[in-house]
Formats: structure tokens, C-alpha cells, sequence
């Protein structure tokens, strides 16, 4: 058993000599830097954002002998940072290895930018550019709350209208978080797909108020994977699509959500080319020809990236 006092000697926000993000004293023109200018950690620093979010900086530079720590001990606290670019030399960490971030603070890094006109315009970017450059002795250390396991597969069956999934293991996953359910169909492509994105609304009460009743309170369906864990998991919403759970295959069930988070800022990461989704392709399968990716198609995207 880990015990606080422990626990909190392996935390990097509960350390001595940290600085606060928001203190005017923690910066050399007396102020937290501003929307969007380029600024650098004070040398022998360890910054710390605990709360609270920047506006959308520049470019931040973290020099070998500082240090930006994010996130905090307090329940429900969120940590946002945002920037064109982040380069680390020094440190950049949220939560140790011996101290992962409680599962309900949030620490969430958006990196923003907008994609180059031209290949030669994407070529010339600096590796920062909507990234995390980590260089020289430079160390990303992020450690959100373990959930596990991250993906398992259905014990049964999923019709369309079903508000339970059935799991082969025990999870730790919790209310509010979301799952994606693979797909289980033969298809899978951007105009025609069975993948879903659901939102969990409580773990382990089944159908009928017992442990281990199906859907509708009966006996698990027929053909479905050996008996496990047929852990249940219930839905805020209805699934839409059947997913298989047989012998032979059982559909894998994925958890999308996470404490710590690094992306692209929603305005300027998702590709505008996206139709036509679809264009005849000829490849035939199973006796019948599928349309297949478009080409110059869905090229615009341009996310956040770890370099």
C-alpha cells in the first residue's frame, strides 16, 4: 500500500520550489505571456500550470534547466495549455510513473496551426510546428490514470437497439467515458462503415437488475465466445448496428477516453476535401465490386504530432 506521504514524494506538482504559471513573479517582463507570443521558461524554473488554461501562445521554449509541470492532486481540477508548438529541452511532465494523475483531473495540451498551401510549404516547417519537439536531454513524461484494460472483446452478440454490451474482461473503465465498437461487418470505409462511438453510462448492472442477465434478463445468445468475465456495460445511447460475438469472432470493444490529452485544435486539424467519400475502385470482393478511397482525397488534415 502506497501511503500519501509517499505517494506525494514521487509527484512532480507536489514538489518544493515550484513556480505557478499564473504568478506575475514567475516571469521576467512581470506577467504570464500572452496570446500569441513566443516565450521561453525562466533558467532553473520548474513552472507549474496546477489549474486553469493559456491563451493559444506562440512558440514555448523549455531551456535544459526548466521544467513545466501540469495537473494537480485536487479532484476535478483541469490544466489546458495551448500553443502553435512546444520545444523541450528541459522537462515537460504531468503526473511520474510512481504517480499517476487521479482519474478525475484532466490535463489536456492543444496544439494549433494551419496546414501549408503547398508540399514545399510542409516541408519547411519547423518540427514544433503543431508539435511536442522534444531534443537534445529533453523528456516528455506524461502519466494519466491507468484504465484497463484499453480494449477487450464481446462476450455476446450486439443487435441494433441494445443498450447493453457484454464484455470478456473486467474493466476499469468508468461512467461518462466513451468506447468505440468495432465494426464487425465485412465493409469498413469512410462512406459505409458499422464502427461506433458510445458513451458509457454505468459498469457491471445488467439488463433486468441481475449480473449476468442478457439484454432482455434471458440467457446468453447462442453461438457467442466461451464463457468469461460477460461483464456488463450499459449505454446512454442505443447501439445502431449488430456486432458479432461468436466462436469463431467476437467484435473488439475499445476505450477512447483518457485523462491526459494531447491534439490538434478542433478549428484548424480536420480535412476539408472530404467528398467525394467514395469512388469505384474495381476491386471485387466476394462477387461484387467496393467502391474504395477517392483519390485527392482527405489531404488537408493536419493534427498535433510527437517528435
Amino acid at each position: 500500500m502506497t501511503l500519501p506521504s509517499e505517494r506525494a514524494a514521487r509527484c512532480p506538482h507536489t514538489q518544493p520550489g515550484l513556480r505557478d504559471w499564473f504568478d506575475a513573479g514567475t516571469w521576467p517582463l512581470g506577467r504570464p505571456p500572452v496570446a500569441g507570443e513566443d516565450v521561453a521558461l525562466p533558467a532553473n524554473t520548474r513552472v507549474h500550470l496546477p489549474r486553469g488554461s493559456t491563451p493559444v501562445l506562440g512558440v514555448l521554449t523549455i531551456p535544459p534547466t526548466a521544467e513545466l509541470v501540469l495537473g494537480s492532486e485536487a479532484d476535478g481540477s483541469t490544466a489546458h495549455f495551448s500553443a502553435l508548438g512546444v520545444v523541450v529541452q528541459g522537462g515537460l511532465r504531468a503526473g511520474a510513473e510512481g504517480c499517476r494523475l487521479r482519474p478525475s483531473t484532466r490535463v489536456t495540451i492543444t496544439l494549433h496551426g494551419q496546414r501549408p498551401l503547398t508540399f514545399a510549404g510542409l516541408d519547411a516547417l519547423p518540427r514544433h510546428a503543431k508539435g511536442l519537439h522534444i531534443t537534445g536531454s529533453g523528456t516528455l513524461d506524461l502519466h494519466g490514470h491507468a484504465y484497463t484494460p484499453t480494449w477487450t472483446r464481446l462476450s455476446r452478440p450486439v443487435k441494433p437497439g441494445d443498450r447493453f454490451v457484454y464484455l470478456q474482461a473486467r474493466v476499469g473503465w468508468r461512467a461518462g467515458q466513451q468506447i468505440v465498437l468495432a465494426t464487425t461487418a465485412l465493409k469498413d470505409s469512410r462512406d459505409w462503415h458499422r464502427n461506433e462511438v458510445l458513451t458509457i453510462e454505468s459498469v457491471g448492472a445488467a439488463a433486468g437488475g441481475g449480473s449476468g442477465g442478457g439484454v432482455d434478463g434471458g440467457a446468453a445468445a447462442a453461438g457467442a465466445a466461451p464463457p468469461g468475465a460477460d461483464v456488463p456495460i450499459k449505454l446512454t445511447t442505443a447501439a445502431r448496428y449488430r456486432h458479432e460475438a461468436n466462436a469463431a469472432y467476437q467484435g473488439e470493444v475499445g476505450l477512447l477516453s483518457r485523462n491526459v490529452l494531447v491534439e490538434g485544435a478542433s478549428s484548424d486539424s480536420e480535412p476539408v476535401d472530404t467528398l467525394p467519400r467514395s469512388c469505384p475502385s474495381g476491386i471485387r470482393v466476394l462477387g461484387s465490386y467496393m467502391p474504395g478511397p477517392c483519390e485527392y482525397t482527405y489531404l488537408t488534415g493536419f493534427g498535433a504530432h510527437v517528435f
